[in-house]
């Protein structure tokens, strides 16, 4: 029987989401790291994966904020990792290799990441804007826990209110937010090309609220 060649997968979660390079995230998130491999062999070896944070290596068989499992199946090893950050920016590093020694990546997993514990919403973005149709409300939420709740309203420059579109609360995290509106009011009719505003409420867990007003231009 031949050597294994194929590469296995490596991914990494934090609080369930991906992350991108300058992206915020909660001061305790949950970091999953799973490594997956079509192979038959399991991985026993306790360093098939290694973490560093902040350039230091995060021992996974013995750091108390780690939880590690092993299996048979498609996934050999799976982490959580814990860690409890400081405000300010951190820099994680993930790699990872199949019990014949096949690395995931050629270039191990690497992501900066920034941590606040001060709760603000900002990065407020409509896209695009002119619209024909569609349009995805962005924004960024710093602190410690996602919004309970968050919710976009749209008004004519009239003041007339035409659709509010709410957020999924599952869906909610530190960090990039997206709320999609598909275009229509709340009729089903597709607005008529002009200048419309809109207002973003995002609702903290402390019951605290956030309103932020803007514009966008909807051009058939």
């Amino acid at each position: 029987m031949g050597r294994d060649g194929a590469a296995p997968e490596l991914d990494v979660l934090f609080d369930g989401m991906e992350i991108v390079d300058n992206d915020y995230v909660s001061p305790t998130p949950v970091i999953e790291i799973a490594l997956r491999d079509a192979s038959a062999l399991p991985v026993t070896d306790t360093s098939a994966v290694q973490l560093f944070l902040d350039g230091r290596r995060v021992w996974l068989a013995s750091d108390p904020a780690v939880r590690l499992t092993t299996g048979t199946g498609e996934e050999k090893v799976h982490v959580e990792y814990t860690p409890t950050l400081d405000d300010g920016l951190h820099f994680l590093a993930v790699s990872g290799k199949d019990a014949t020694g096949n690395a995931a990546d050629t270039i191990p997993y690497q992501v900066r990441f920034y941590v606040s514990r001060e709760q603000r919403v900002d990065q407020v973005l409509p896209y695009p804007s002119p619209t024909t149709g569609p349009v995805d409300f962005t924004f960024r939420v710093t602190g410690t826990d996602a919004p309970e709740r968050a919710q976009v309203k749209i008004y004519t420059v009239a003041g007339r209110l035409i659709r509010v579109v709410e957020a999924d609360p599952a869906a909610l995290r530190v960090g990039f937010n997206r709320i999609a509106w598909e275009g229509r009011d709340e009729d089903g009719d597709a607005p008529a090309n002009g200048v419309y505003f809109y207002k973003l409420v995002v609702r903290a867990r402390d019951g605290s609220q956030t309103e932020i007003t803007g514009r966008f231009a909807v051009l058939r």
